[in-house]
């Protein structure tokens, strides 16, 4: 976990091979951090001084232990792509987690206490993703079966199918459109015969009715360029970027037969893992080994 404070310096608030870093949106100087399994996850009330494991306590004898949950039984772990953990907007402090695969795990005060999300028999296969959106609180859960969730403000209603892949394959990334909030990138795994269906753009139409309209807007992105991150731009809910193994690409739906394109100058050719909207619309890559990298979308 690397923190960068508007100043052209890093420094290195917490050791570890990262796999999730988050800022709170009520709070910026509480960070969450997790290394490549759920147990690994921190929390940091002072923009990283301070570290603190959110997923164990100490026992009568002393010892290291997991929290357990409200039925006494002990919060579960996940590894790797199978453990993440995602903003949950609604409270102060607040975190959605994935522990064993099918299930997701909630705190409302920055991990001091977890309880296991109320979940709906129809989101069937392991989740692998879980995004709530910052203002208007709609959860959208994916899974790796290629089915994408989609349940109403502050979880008051069930979860509606919106989109099922025609192959089944595991949604990778998925993120809002800044622009609109009825609108959602789902980034999937390529695989042998649907490279060319890996990147949809779903609008949600009617919730309650569960019905919603998908797009396949993949296109002209290259068949064997692997894709890691998907972002929506802040402007046009009909652009988005994706990250893959060389650089960023930028989609516009208006741009004819081929509207993939290599986008900005001066971002080296490298892995680009993570992308993100920062809030004066610029646009975050994050990469592999190379560090992070920011560019203007706007005109």
């Amino acid at each position: 976990t690397v923190y960068y404070e508007d100043k052209p310096t890093w420094r290195m608030p917490l050791g570890g091979d990262g796999l999730y870093s988050l800022a709170n949106r009520n709070d910026e100087r509480i960070l969450y951090a997790q290394e490549q399994r759920l147990y690994s996850t921190r929390r940091s009330p002072d923009r990283g001084q301070n570290w603190s494991r959110i997923t164990h306590e100490k026992d009568a004898t002393g010892k290291l232990v997991p929290k357990a949950l409200p039925d006494g039984t002990p919060l579960p772990d996940a590894y790797f792509d199978r453990a993440f953990i995602a903003i949950d907007p609604s409270v102060a402090d607040g975190l959605v987690a994935r522990g064993d695969g099918r299930s997701l795990y909630r705190t409302t005060d920055g991990g001091a206490s977890w309880t296991a999300e109320a979940w709906d028999e129809k989101v069937n296969g392991h989740v692998s993703r879980v995004v709530v959106h910052p203002d208007t609180l709609r959860r959208v859960v994916a899974t790796e079966t290629g089915r994408v969730f989609t349940r109403a403000a502050k979880g008051t209603g069930a979860y509606e199918l919106a989109f099922s892949h025609p192959h089944g394959a595991t949604a990778r990334d998925v993120a809002f459109s800044p622009a609109d909030a009825d609108t959602l990138y789902v980034l999937f795994d390529s695989g042998a015969g649907y490279a060319h269906e890996r990147v949809w753009r779903i609008e949600i139409q009617d919730e309650a009715a569960a019905s919603s309209k998908a797009t396949n807007v993949t296109w002209n992105l290259p068949v064997d360029l692997p894709a890691r991150a998907i972002a929506g731009d802040p402007r046009d809910p009909l652009v988005a970027y994706v990250g893959t193994d060389k650089g960023v690409l930028r989609h516009d739906s208006f741009a004819g037969s081929f509207p993939w394109h290599v986008y900005g100058k001066g971002l080296p050719r490298t892995t680009v893992t993570g992308l993100r909207i920062a809030p004066d619309g610029s646009l975050v890559a994050i990469t592999k080994g190379r560090g992070a990298w920011r560019v203007l979308t706007g005109p």
